[in-house]
């Protein structure tokens, strides 16, 4: 059956996520850097892992496979970003053999935009006094959300 949705390449799907942000800077541009563990199904050889992303700069992405009982690490040599589709394109040199659990480890950066969409900021004016852990200027307070959504991520 043909489909009118433009979905990612279904060789390697993703079964788990496990996402670190840190160095939020509070004012000025809001950037951050984070991590992110992307436990993988690779249902068929490839050179290549295209990822839904926007506007995130990728520092560094590597792979772990365990292929029989021998554990194999390999990193990205290029990075392609498509900024109409909102993907990332991560290949490697050599072909990634199939894995029901191979662990995709990406080191990132971003901008908390304020569009609602992707990471973003909100700001809002308290009707009670918020904790001083809040981030806040001299006028609004901020608030950090996400929808998590694919073309979002």
């Amino acid at each position: 059956m043909a489909s009118d949705r433009d979905i990612l390449p279904d060789d390697v799907k993703p079964t788990n996520y496990a996402i670190s942000l840190f160095d939020l800077e509070l004012g000025g541009e809001f950037n951050y850097q984070g991590t992110v563990d992307i436990t993988l199904d690779i249902k068929k050889e490839t050179k290549n892992i295209t990822l839904n992303a926007n506007d995130l700069k990728i520092e560094k992405a590597e792979l772990s496979t365990e292929v029989g009982k021998t554990q194999q690490s390999m990193r990205s040599t290029q990075t392609l970003y498509d900024h109409q589709t909102q993907r990332i394109t991560l290949t490697f040199d050599d072909p990634i053999p199939p894995s029901s659990e191979a662990v995709l480890s990406i080191r990132f950066s971003g901008t908390m935009n304020n569009i609602m969409a992707g990471f973003y900021r909100s700001r809002y004016k308290p009707v009670v006094p918020a904790a001083k852990s809040v981030p806040r200027d001299d006028e609004f307070h901020y608030m950090f959300s996400t929808q998590f959504e694919s073309c979002d991520a």
